[in-house]
């Protein structure tokens, strides 16, 4: 939670304290949700909707072309989570500039699923962002 603004209001002789803030609700469909979804009331802010390897990703990736317009909201609303990413510089970034016209966010791992949730360490998680890195500022 961010607390995006916060006023001190007074009543009754006693301090009261008013917050108004920002909440960020994701989900993970596992699946592209149906356009009712996201019509919908639904209470979610990013739904993450893809998450498997890079491979995998990369024959099914047309697929998620034109999402946004196709559900009638922000590509913000949609996430991937890519696994099994690759390491060097030019594929990064040919990988990650395909995903963010299709996605408003994006978490990649050049681990294993598995790996990413249980063995990352924060050594191999700094070189993989060095990686990210180099890859957009050349």
């Amino acid at each position: 939670m961010s607390i995006s603004k916060l006023e001190s209001e007074s009543s009754n002789h006693f301090p009261m304290l008013k917050y108004s803030a920002m909440f960020t609700n994701p989900m993970n469909a596992g699946t592209v949700p149906s356009k009712e979804y996201f019509a919908s009331t639904q209470k979610t802010d990013i739904t993450v909707f893809l998450e498997d390897s890079f491979d995998d990703y990369n024959t099914i990736a047309a697929k998620y072309d034109g999402l946004a317009a196709k559900y009638g909201v922000s590509k913000s609303a949609f996430n991937f989570i890519i696994y099994e990413a690759p390491t060097d510089s030019q594929s990064i970034h040919a990988a990650v500039t395909k995903m963010v016209k299709q996605v408003g966010h994006a978490l990649t791992s050049d681990l294993t699923q598995d790996d990413a949730y249980t063995n990352i360490s924060s050594e191999h998680f700094a070189n993989f962002t060095s990686a990210m890195i180099k890859a957009f500022s050349s």
